[in-house]
């Protein structure tokens, strides 16, 4: 699974990554997501072979989720890909035309 920012039909690449360097795309957290879980009401619509497109006015949600999640996350692939989906969405928040693409495999 992967998630990619968009801004109107422009895939946004080369983003500043919390650990260091830039990145594209937030991945590696797949094992986490609580699927049919009402505490988690946008996370739990993730599909391992779905995808959803989510709005700016749905990041405050999300992001508000992935802050939950975090504490769950294994090893450092999983926290990274945690926080890089958290700045997707922090990044979305802040546009007027802009979407999270969750591509599921």
């Amino acid at each position: 699974m992967q998630v990619f920012l968009y801004q109107g039909a422009t895939h946004i690449d080369r983003i500043a990554d919390p650990a260091g360097g830039t990145f594209d795309a937030a991945g590696d957290f797949d094992r986490l997501l609580p699927t049919c879980d009402a505490a988690y009401p946008i996370l739990g619509r993730v599909g391992p072979h779905d995808d959803l497109d989510l709005d700016p006015a749905t990041m405050p949600g999300l992001i508000a989720e992935i802050d939950r999640l975090l504490p769950a996350a294994h090893n450092d692939r999983e926290r990274r890909g945690l926080q890089r989906l958290r700045t997707l969405a922090d990044l979305c928040s802040r546009t007027n035309n802009g979407s999270l693409i969750i591509a599921g495999d």
